[in-house]
């Protein structure tokens, strides 16, 4: 993944596509796992590839990845002397396809390409013109390809492709696979609702796009005596590059499975949740939550609200809670005594609309699995009102790597208009409190109107005899705006 760069203010976005109905993993059957530590073996299935490398040897498992970086550009046709890819065995994606939920398949990768060469294919999974073991071409064959950098668009591209139907199903990113930065790629298959289905990519968990598959393809039918890690079905170069990770599911992984397991990486198999802001609309309660069943590291926090809807006074920052800080080289021997030794909040950057820390140690700041940290009562409730669900938009930052936009959720009770206690009632102790914060934003003539017309609402111990009459309520609020205006004026 790209690194972050700081730019004033604000930072380059990763951003990912989270439901705040989805906050759980929805826990995609995985069928085969190649981790490539220091083999092509599938831990999960069982279905083992083969390195195949002719010549003088081109690829090599180092650092938990297959290396094919040193591989030249040789075409994928069936005289390869020279040059590194995987092959599979046969029928491995039409038997996850059929099984599961039918129809449905993903494809999932962690991979860096090294040069990108024009429709090179980082993994392909189907059959070719000639058939097993040949890649002459594929304009008479059914095959599904992932590449790098497409021939025609020269971006990332996943596509689908019928025999002797010229229209591919495809979706295409907007940049080609970065060289410098391992790249995770989700694609999902989906034929469960029926022909022709729909092909959808995600590239760093991040949604690239969804489009019908190609018409007349068929995964529950689909010839697969080609599986190959970077080989094509045409003749085009092999791979060149890194391979982290390859996982193959027999269901259609959902959107927050995809941005989840790009912020936790190819090492933690269905980490089942992410990081996550909890907001309470009735007290303003901020709790940032790592919902994962793995911890994660990270280095930069920032809760923005285009609404104006934060609290400095009633922010909890991490700094403040010394969370996670270290002791330094520095004279003292107090973690987190100096700058660089934990979190560092923006005291001049943060206000109502954002509230920014960062953490300069070098490891990070890690988040316990499963755990939450308050930040205080940083959201002001009566800018939106009480009850009512605010803008606020979290993000926060990989050790070293992107930067992430999460999920943000709301609980607590729909609040009564005019009950600026939260006590569910709506009563002369409101009225104290409108009293005492009488310019202050939420409290101004137009709320004194809304506590006015709801005055008794919300709890039925308020007998309809303990209601003011009008006449007396008028007098009420006239002697308490007259009392707020003179304060005002002390």
């Amino acid at each position: 993944m790209q690194r972050r760069q700081l730019i004033p203010g604000a930072m380059l976005l990763l951003t990912g596509a989270m439901s705040a109905a989805s906050l759980q993993e929805a826990g995609a059957a995985i069928t085969n796992r190649y981790s490539f530590t220091t083999d092509a073996n599938d831990s999960i299935g069982g279905a083992n590839g083969t390195v195949i490398d002719a010549g003088v040897p081109t690829g090599v498992f180092a650092g938990g990845q297959f290396d094919m970086s040193a591989n030249t550009g040789q075409g994928s046709n069936s005289g390869i002397s020279e040059d590194a890819y995987v092959d599979f065995p046969n029928g491995i994606i039409s038997a996850a396809a059929n099984g599961g939920t039918p129809g449905q398949l993903t494809i999932e990768t962690w991979a860096t390409s090294s040069t990108n060469r024009g429709w090179a294919a980082l993994f392909s999974a189907g059959t070719s013109n000639g058939g097993e073991g040949v890649s002459d071409g594929g304009n008479a064959a059914d095959y599904i390809q992932i590449i790098p950098q497409n021939g025609a668009t020269n971006v990332i591209r996943t596509t689908t492709h019928t025999k002797n139907v010229g229209t591919e199903g495809f979706v295409d990113f907007n940049v080609p696979m970065s060289t410098t930065d391992q790249t995770h790629l989700v694609t999902v298959y989906d034929q469960s609702g029926g022909l022709p289905g729909t092909i959808t990519l995600y590239v760093n968990g991040k949604l690239a796009g969804t489009n019908p598959m190609a018409a007349g393809f068929n995964l529950s039918t689909l010839v697969d005596n080609n599986i190959w890690l970077g080989r094509s079905q045409w003749p085009d170069s092999i791979f060149d590059g890194k391979i982290n990770e390859l996982r193959v599911y027999n269901t259609a992984m959902t959107a927050t499975d995809a941005l989840s397991h790009a912020v936790f990486g190819p090492d933690v198999l269905n980490p089942g949740g992410n990081v996550v802001l909890e907001v309470n609309k009735n007290t303003g309660a901020v709790t940032l939550k790592n919902t994962a069943s793995a911890p994660l590291a990270i280095d930069f926090l920032r809760i923005s609200s285009v609404g104006g809807a934060l609290s400095t006074a009633n922010w909890n920052s991490l700094d403040t809670q010394n969370f996670g800080a270290v002791d330094g080289p520095d004279a003292g021997s107090v973690a987190g005594d100096s700058a660089g030794e934990g979190w560092d909040k923006a005291t001049a950057g943060s206000n109502a609309n954002q509230l920014v820390e960062q953490f300069l140690g070098a490891a990070g700041s890690t988040l316990a699995a499963n755990s939450s940290i308050s930040l205080g009562n940083a959201f002001n409730t009566s800018i939106f009102g009480s009850g009512v669900d605010g803008d606020l938009v979290l993000e926060f930052g990989l050790n070293g790597g992107a930067l992430i936009t999460s999920t943000v959720s709301y609980v607590g009770v729909a609040g009564l208009p005019g009950d600026f206690n939260n006590s569910g009632k709506v009563d002369g102790a409101d009225f104290l409190l409108w009293q005492r914060n009488f310019g202050q934003p939420g409290y101004d003539a137009a709320s004194l109107a809304t506590w006015k017309a709801n005055f008794g609402a919300g709890a039925a111990e308020v007998a309809a005899a303990a209601v003011p009459e009008p006449a007396a309520l008028g007098l009420i609020v006239m002697a308490g705006i007259a009392l707020a205006a003179t304060r005002r004026q002390r």
